[in-house]
């Protein structure tokens, strides 16, 4: 591997990656912003007030709230109690997303993309309300990591990762 391809803009230097056994899948991500997200996804569900929740927004880096909150609860005091689960998106399904679908949007060298579903055979899979996610095969995590080390990308497994990405804390 070259040291351009190396540095080559759109390529991680290291992903993390780990089973979402929801989608009999692993997922992808760059590790920083899997990590990154992953926290403060876990800071969000720890809120219990909308004072809480209020104080977090204007701190999030790599997460949004996937529903207008201040409209949602504009007549609402800080002392006021929250719960995540109760907001609309995350009662659809919609929040977090699907840490399955990170894996599309990984690689900005679409080089990178196309080895790894060619050698893993991954696929996209579509759904109706979520959007589309890759499904790469749980048998096929040497191939994985063939890939990304052919691309000069280190990966670090952690599923308890993965799950706080989705919102879970069960493994």
């Amino acid at each position: 591997m070259s040291e351009d391809a190396r540095s080559a803009p759109g390529n991680p230097e290291c992903v993390l990656y780990g089973v979402w056994n929801m989608h009999e899948s692993f997922c992808l991500i760059e590790e920083t912003e899997g990590r990154g997200r992953a926290a403060e996804i876990q800071t969000i569900q720890s809120a219990t007030t909308l004072g809480d929740v209020r104080a977090l927004i204007p701190k999030l880096r790599y997460v949004s709230l996937p529903f207008d909150f201040e409209d949602q609860h504009e007549d609402e005091t800080d002392d006021a109690l929250w719960h995540w689960q109760e907001e609309p998106a995350a009662e659809d399904g919609d929040w977090p997303e699907m840490p399955t679908a990170y894996a599309l949007r990984a690689f900005e060298d679409m080089s990178i993309f196309d080895d790894l579903v060619s050698a893993t055979g991954a696929e996209i899979v579509t759904t109706v309300f979520s959007g589309d996610y890759l499904k790469i095969p749980l048998d096929r995590e040497q191939d994985l990591l063939a890939v990304l080390a052919r691309h000069g990308i280190a990966a670090t497994r952690d599923d308890a990762v993965i799950y706080a990405l989705a919102g879970s804390q069960d493994v």
